[in-house]
Parts: C-alpha cells; structure tokens; sequence
C-alpha cells in the first residue's frame, strides 16, 4: 500500500498526554485578556467535546459583552 515510502524500522511506541484534573472535571475559564482554557478532560475528551465547546463559546460571548 506504501510502498517504498514506509520504513517500519525507525518506528517507536508513542503515548500521548491527556491530562486530567483531580476532581475529573475540565477546566474552562478565561485567564486573561483573549486567553481561554478548555483542558483537563483525560480520557473523556473527544466525549466532552461539544458539551465543551459550547461552554466556551458561551465564555466568550459574555465576554465580548
């Protein structure tokens, strides 16, 4: 299927971080000026994603007033 251009051997085992916070739950603040967070999710992220995503534009819009 790659053909010549996969090498498997320079292949390494990988694990990304998915930080999460003590409590479980994601934090979603404005820290300052146009900086927001939306971290802390750990294993539930892409479950979170949406439910977050509105939240933050609700953040966002009462910021801009």
């Amino acid at each position: 299927m790659f053909g010549d251009g996969w090498n498997t051997d320079d292949c390494q085992p990988w694990s990304g971080w998915r930080p999460a916070t003590p409590t479980g739950r994601p934090v979603l603040e404005r820290l300052a000026g146009n900086l927001y967070v939306n971290t802390g999710h750990g294993a539930l992220g892409m479950t979170l994603a949406f439910g977050s995503a509105q939240r933050l534009v609700r953040l966002v819009e009462h910021a801009a007033g």
